[in-house]
């Protein structure tokens, strides 16, 4: 049994070490490549009077059918975390959480789970995790 607890450990920590909403790693997002990939849909964001920002959202799907969401030409400093949604509409609708995030400079990619069909949605929502509404929506086309 000695033998086994470290290896039980090791196990244990991979885990429960990361919650299932972790957020994304910057390297995973320089890993992703978008060669040869298409554009689906994209739109620009349109931000809320209590935010400032600016950036697009593009949908890419890459050779082997993935689907990647790149955030692009990005300035957005929100202070507190906000929660990026795939959905069908601004309000309502069918909506997927991808990832929380605080600070975009520049461009951002992000692998979409397997089985989320990009062309089913028509919306990126930056929702606030203290206020719960919209701070960002772009419209995607």
């Amino acid at each position: 049994m000695k033998k086994c607890l470290p290896l039980l450990l090791v196990i244990f920590f991979a885990t429960f070490s990361c919650k299932k909403d972790c957020k994304p790693k910057e390297e995973d997002s320089d890993k992703i490549s978008l060669e040869n990939a298409v554009v689906v849909k994209e739109g620009s964001f349109v931000f809320s009077k209590q935010s400032a920002g600016s950036g697009r959202a593009v949908v890419y799907r890459q050779v082997n059918g993935k689907y990647v969401l790149g955030l692009e030409q990005m300035s957005l400093n929100a202070g507190h975390d906000l929660d990026v949604y795939l959905s069908t509409a601004v309000t309502g609708g069918k909506a997927v959480k991808l990832f929380s995030i605080r600070v975009v400079d520049g461009k951002f990619y992000y692998e979409l789970p397997a089985g989320i069909n990009a062309a089913d949605f028509a919306y990126i929502l930056f929702i606030s995790d203290t206020a719960n509404e919209p701070v960002a929506v772009a419209a995607l086309k």
